[in-house]
């Protein structure tokens, strides 16, 4: 309990005066009320969403989500989102070819990647890290076919994204299936999985 100091000083002078004087009582009535304040410097712990996964262990992912890959040593190298996918893509390269498979897919893309990204961790982003699952499960074999010149080069995704870059463009794959899973694979991530 903290006593104000004009009555520590009252207390002081009556000790060294001789004449006697009445004593004094007090009472001291305080009320607390604690209210945690948050460290604005130190931003509240948000908990990361378990992702989602098929039976291969591929993130199952939505139009519009972002993603990332992470290096070992906790950099964000690049982080991209699928921002669009056309069933039937017209194609409208100087070289295209009619569909080997049947039809072609156009997957519209944005990435960015970190400052560290160079050298041997250049990204890539080509038709064959792309393959197709039908609706019956199955995958197909050969999601490339023709579909390497399908875009016009001012559409198409840059075949290596180096570091500090932000892009957006299209990669196309060539399949059989008009829906299924597109499933999009890096390195030797599972990878991730989209419906269209």
């Amino acid at each position: 309990m903290r006593i104000p100091g004009i009555i520590v000083l009252l207390a002081l002078l009556t000790a060294c005066s001789s004449t006697p004087t009445p004593a004094v009582t007090v009472t001291a009535t305080t009320t607390t009320t604690a209210t945690a304040i948050a460290d604005p410097a130190e931003p509240s712990p948000t908990a990361t969403p378990t992702p989602t996964t098929d039976p291969e262990g591929r993130v199952i992912k939505k139009v519009g989500d972002q993603a990332s890959v992470v290096g070992d040593d906790g950099v964000t190298y690049v982080r991209f989102r699928v921002n669009r996918i056309v069933k039937n893509y017209k194609c409208r390269g100087e070289f295209a070819e009619k569909s080997k498979n049947g039809r072609y897919v156009g997957i519209w893309m944005e990435f960015w990647t970190d400052k560290a990204v160079g050298g041997d961790e250049v990204y890539s982003v080509d038709p064959w890290a792309w393959s197709v699952v039908g609706p019956d499960g199955v995958t197909e074999n050969d999601s490339e076919g023709n579909a390497s010149d399908c875009p016009r080069d001012a559409d198409a995704l840059p075949s290596f994204i180096d570091g500090a870059k932000h892009v957006k463009g299209v990669v196309v794959v060539d399949t059989k299936y008009s829906t299924g899973s597109l499933v999009y694979v890096y390195g030797d991530l599972a990878g991730w999985k989209y419906a269209f």
